[in-house]
């Protein structure tokens, strides 16, 4: 199973339900097709009858987690099958810390057999993102000023309203502080009146 690319999801009806007695009576608890949906890294074992966490699993296999802490047998190794509280344990899994860690650990791996030129073109997508959400952080308090009425800029241009607002903001924000560093021209008189104008030919 650990040399598998994805994690192994066959329908539902393949996997053994689980039986249970309740007032005497058998029930029978069935697996979900939503489950899979909604947690990717499930990964059905046949030799178990029993599921697992892929990612877990595979950094297992790899020596990846040998510094995790409180690792999870159920989801390594044994399998999980109690269907009766799937959700609550499939919840408890993604949020616990050996799980965190075994996505960081994967993720690490995969970033280093990424090709150079793939590397590059990830970090610029990285980046593109990153300036988008800041210029966005510009044009929404660019347009609260405008509704409200306020000027953009006082006497000195650094004690303006929009350059303070806009520092107000950067402290709950690193990048957008990093970026503005990087792009103080994002800021000027001119790219304030620019974006102004922009919007007034939106309304238009």
């Amino acid at each position: 199973m650990l040399l598998l690319e994805k994690p192994f999801q066959p329908p539902p009806d393949v996997i053994p339900p689980q039986l249970r007695v309740t007032n005497n009576k058998p029930k029978s608890l069935h697996f979900q097709q939503g489950w899979f949906e909604r947690y990717k890294w499930l990964h059905y074992v046949p030799l178990l009858e029993r599921v697992v966490c892929f990612t877990c699993a595979k950094a297992e296999a790899l020596h990846l987690t040998e510094l995790a802490t409180k690792r999870e047998t159920a989801f390594v190794s044994a399998g999980f099958s109690n269907w009766k509280k799937a959700l609550i344990y499939f919840r408890q899994h993604e949020l616990s810390q050996s799980h965190q860690f075994a996505l960081s650990q994967m993720k690490r791996i995969a970033e280093a057999e990424l090709p150079v030129a793939a590397q590059l073109s990830a970090q610029l997508q990285a980046e593109q993102l990153k300036a988008q959400s800041c210029l966005k952080i510009i044009f929404t308090t660019i347009v609260y000023l405008a509704r409200q009425g306020l000027a953009f800029r006082g006497h000195r241009n650094d004690e303006g309203n929009f350059k303070q607002l806009l520092r107000l903001r950067a402290a709950d924000n690193p990048n957008l502080q990093l970026w503005l560093e990087r792009r103080n021209d994002m800021t000027s008189g001119s790219r304030q009146n620019e974006i102004v104008e922009l919007f007034a030919h939106d309304i238009v």
